[in-house]
Order: C-alpha cells, then sequence, then structure tokens
C-alpha cells in the first residue's frame, strides 16, 4: 500500500489500457496480481511482468463505494 507514480499505456487498435508503468515497482514476485487504484478513482487489475517496472493489465479491479452516506430514493 502506498503512491506511486503511474504512466498507463494504450492499445492503440481499441484504446483501452494494455500496460502500466509503475514507479517505484511493486516489491512482489513475478506473475503476482496488485490492484491500482487511477487518480480518477477508477480500480485495475494488474500483473506483475518480472524484473520490469511493467504490469499487464488485465482488468477492471473491484468497485469500491466511495460515498459517505447513501442518497435518498
Amino acid at each position: 500500500m502506498g503512491s506511486v507514480t503511474y504512466k498507463v499505456h494504450l492499445d492503440f487498435a481499441n484504446g483501452q489500457a494494455s500496460l502500466v508503468e509503475i514507479e517505484p515497482k511493486p516489491i512482489t514476485k513475478d506473475g503476482a496480481f496488485v490492484h491500482l487504484t487511477l487518480e480518477d478513482g477508477r480500480v485495475v487489475n494488474c500483473q506483475v511482468l518480472g524484473d520490469s517496472p511493467f504490469c499487464a493489465v488485465i482488468g477492471d479491479g473491484p468497485v469500491i463505494e466511495r460515498r459517505k452516506r447513501v442518497r435518498d430514493s
């Protein structure tokens, strides 16, 4: 847990995120899964790629409820 600097790399064919460059590199095993919360609040699941600073985007992460209270119906 903590703050990191990241750069999202898009797949030009479909405009979707394909790689995330994370600095500092996550201290974890090759192939491990990490959740990255982006500045806009979205969460992506990433898989660590060896010793490189890159992680492969494998999908959206869990949606975290950020509201302080439930809205009236």
